[in-house]
């Protein structure tokens, strides 16, 4: 006994060291390829997974390579939720998206994985993402991969019509392209397409499109991967066998079912089609065999909440009450209820965050708009500024220009009034001589103002006036109106304007401040404060329109 214990152990024992030998036995190089991992895909997907493992711990190819390999490798192996972790984390590498065919292709693959996944909510907006970068670089060959998910989408939200109408015409542009793997995507195409109408109950064209897959898979899809075309056959014998069985040809279709089942390989997305068959044909045991192995997959994938475990629960639900095993339903129920409500609460979740990313968006484009307004309208402030201010220019220089005309005009006169006398004409009239001869006075003691220069004097003023005239200062007041029009302080302070006037133009030397003193006024503001008040500039501008005004002008009598 003990010796039988002892040769036990050690079979045991080598049997052990055997196994951890074959697992770590390297791989030979002539593995390490991204081919080879795909071409065992579908026969050995543990091996195809430790070439990638292998390669990245050699470090053979960039990061970003590996990822989406082993990502294209779980979704061949319909593990599309891990696919997705891997091809995420590619999008999200610029290094990985530099050239665009490559960003496309994972674009693809990720939208992909969200249609298996039934995820519209992301599959809508990589779609968006997808066209308008096959568009920039008119990639007419994904352009109808993105036609053809946005005709499904189309189909699922109710629009059969016009979506199968889509999906048609995208499957027949795409027998036109020169995609690498053109009998792939149209394999995809047509299986799809045949499903969407046997739910519409279109079986002519459903059994057109099975036909064409079929014909797909005997020429060969031509991808590198060992019996891929084997899988393939699942699903058309899946497909095949649920038409049979909706046109009433039952003997047939449990051929085609018998058929599949021969098949080495299984497939999720064949085991969810013939479903629908299993359940015309009341085969609830296989429905339940198909479930549970439906359910194995996805609990694998790490893809318990979603839309297929959902559909999953239910298929197991309706088996179990059909096969009068009641427990086993209540239990399935329950699980379908926590479901529903994750999911549920999963899209309340979801729509919360997606509002309040739209708040965000919107309050920052509010923000946006209004500092964009805010600019607008200062720059329009500024422009109608600048326009002002060269409006005000052009006037105060044509008024500056009419101003000192009127100077020289005015100074011109009183050249001659200073040089010949009054030009007026004296006009005797016997009934007013006294009139004539208060005016002629006037005018002889303007005169001898400006000739002696009396104002120069800052004390100069009424008294001044009243002694010249000989008249009292109510008289004088009287006068100086009467033939200045303006009071006596008015017609003093003309005079010295008038002679400031003429140290401006004939001493360019002297100051403002030396200007108004020895035109009798102490104060240089309150000179400058009468100087534009009568020519309405200041000194200096006056000075400057002398500068700019040519010297050889002179203005005609």
């Amino acid at each position: 006994m003990q010796n039988k214990l002892f040769h036990i152990t050690w079979w045991l024992a080598c049997l052990l060291v055997s196994q951890k030998g074959v697992a770590a036995s390297p791989l030979p190089d002539s593995l390490l390829t991204f081919d080879k991992a795909y071409y065992y895909n579908v026969t050995d997907m543990p091996k195809a997974l430790q070439i990638v493992e292998t390669m990245r711990e050699r470090k053979m190819a960039k990061e970003w390579e590996l990822d989406r390999a082993e990502a294209n490798l779980l979704s061949l192996d319909r593990h599309y939720n891990q696919a997705l972790t891997l091809y995420k984390k590619v999008l999200d590498k610029p290094e990985a998206n530099k050239s665009w065919k490559d960003e496309l292709s994972t674009l693809f693959l990720t939208s992909y994985c969200y249609d298996k996944l039934s995820d519209e909510r992301h599959l809508s907006k990589l779609g968006l993402r997808m066209r308008e970068l096959a568009e920039k670089h008119h990639s007419t060959d994904y352009l109808c991969m993105v036609e053809f998910l946005r005709g499904k989408r189309l189909y699922a939200m109710g629009k059969k019509s016009e979506g199968l109408t889509i999906c048609e015409q995208a499957t027949e542009d795409m027998k036109h392209q020169n995609y690498p793997y053109k009998d792939r995507m149209l394999f995809i195409f047509n299986t799809n397409l045949a499903t969407l109408y046997m739910d519409d109950s279109k079986y002519d064209k459903a059994r057109k499109n099975i036909t064409d897959a079929e014909n797909i898979l005997r020429q060969g899809l031509r991808m590198g991967v060992k019996d891929v075309e084997s899988r393939g056959y699942c699903i058309v014998y899946a497909l095949k066998a649920r038409l049979l069985a909706a046109e009433g040809r039952e003997a047939e279709a449990d051929a085609m079912y018998k058929k599949m089942r021969a098949l080495p390989y299984r497939d999720i997305s064949a085991e969810s089609i013939v479903i629908s068959y299993l359940k015309m044909r009341g085969k609830y045991s296989d429905i339940l065999e198909s479930s549970q192995y439906c359910r194995k997959i996805i609990e694998e994938d790490d893809n318990k909440i979603g839309v297929n475990m959902l559909t999953v629960l239910k298929d197991e639900i309706d088996a179990y009450l059909a096969l009068n095993q009641n427990q086993s339903a209540n239990k399935c129920y329950s699980e379908l209820v926590q479901l529903t409500d994750s999911l549920h609460v999963d899209n309340l979740n979801y729509f919360s965050r997606k509002a309040r990313a739209e708040i965000r968006h919107e309050k920052l484009l509010a923000s946006r708009n209004l500092q964009l307004a805010i600019g607008i309208a200062l720059l329009l402030i500024l422009v109608l500024l600048m326009a002002a201010a060269f409006y005000h220019h052009l006037l105060t220089k044509r008024r500056t220009k009419t101003m000192m005309a009127t100077i020289h005009e005015l100074m011109y006169y009183r050249d001659i009034v200073l040089q010949n006398g009054d030009s007026d004409s004296v006009e005797t009239d016997k009934n007013d001589v006294s009139a004539q001869e208060e005016k002629h006075r006037f005018k002889e003691m303007d005169k001898r103002i400006i000739k002696e220069e009396l104002f120069r004097d800052p004390n100069f003023g009424r008294e001044d006036l009243m002694r010249l005239m000989g008249v009292d200062k109510n008289a004088i007041a009287a006068i100086v109106q009467k033939y200045a029009n303006t009071n006596v302080s008015g017609y003093i302070k003309v005079k010295r304007m008038e002679y400031a006037i003429t140290l401006l133009k004939e001493r360019p030397e002297l100051t403002i401040a030396g200007i108004a003193e020895m035109s009798g006024i102490k104060s240089t503001t309150t000179f400058v404060t009468h100087f534009k008040e009568t020519y309405g500039m200041t000194p200096s501008d006056f000075r400057v329109s002398i500068t700019n005004t040519p010297s050889n002008k002179t203005i005609e009598p």
